[in-house]
């Protein structure tokens, strides 16, 4: 995928930076993996960036966030819901969009407002971009968020007044190898059990040639004259 550079007027130059990064850690159409990301890659974008964690469908939660991250909503947001920094209205829109980035999966673009009584409204931008775990699985996402202006008040929640959602491809995940189909008479049972002998009649076992013969034993009762 190539992301569309002709809207770079709408971007701020470290969206630019963390886009560009993302894409030159991809081989072909695969996407990166969460543990090959260089934070010192993208040292400018730092105080902006973030790491997600899916843990429920369309939901997500920061596992890493910068220092801007923290100064919008007034306090630590490590380890909170990407929903909390949206209004209440904004986060039932906001789950098919999250749920689609680690699903399908895709790329997410917003643009962002907040608005509070007696300050002018806080615009920013929100960039969301997919990344494989240590399974292989797009579980986790490489993020930045920019607000333009002085925070004066937060903690800031936003709306979504622009969004854009790009399909990425497939990851394509390793699968188990086949195990080998095994004859009857090579399967080993599992755990310490062992397989039961055969059951054979008293009959055939009389018949069977190589049997040894049964020892006579002496009688108990014998004449004497």
């Amino acid at each position: 995928m190539s992301l569309n550079k002709k809207k770079a007027t709408l971007r701020s130059k470290i969206l630019l930076d963390v886009m560009e990064y993302w894409e030159s850690m991809r081989d072909g159409d695969s996407l990166p993996r969460r543990s090959d990301i260089d934070p010192r890659r993208i040292e400018g974008a730092l105080p902006y960036a973030f790491i997600l964690e899916e843990i429920a469908p369309g939901l997500a939660r920061f596992r890493v966030a910068g220092g801007h991250l923290n100064d919008l909503m007034g306090m630590e947001v490590r380890g909170m819901p990407i929903s909390a920094i949206f209004t209440h209205t904004q986060r039932n829109r906001l789950l098919p969009m999250i749920e689609k980035v680690f699903r399908e999966p895709s790329s997410l673009e917003l643009s962002l407002s907040s608005r509070k009584a007696g300050e002018e409204p806080t615009e920013a931008e929100m960039l969301i971009l997919p990344l494989l775990d240590d399974d292989g699985r797009p579980t986790r996402a490489l993020g930045c968020l920019v607000a333009r202006g002085p925070l004066l008040s937060p903690p800031y929640r936003f709306q979504v007044t622009q969004s854009r959602s790009t399909p990425l491809p497939q990851p394509v995940l390793a699968e188990e190898p086949a195990r080998p189909q095994l004859r009857p008479e090579d399967r080993v049972l599992e755990g310490f059990h062992e397989p039961a002998k055969p059951f054979a009649p008293a009959s055939e076992t009389a018949e069977t040639p190589d049997a040894a013969p049964a020892r006579e034993l002496p009688p108990y009762l014998r004449v004497v004259k």
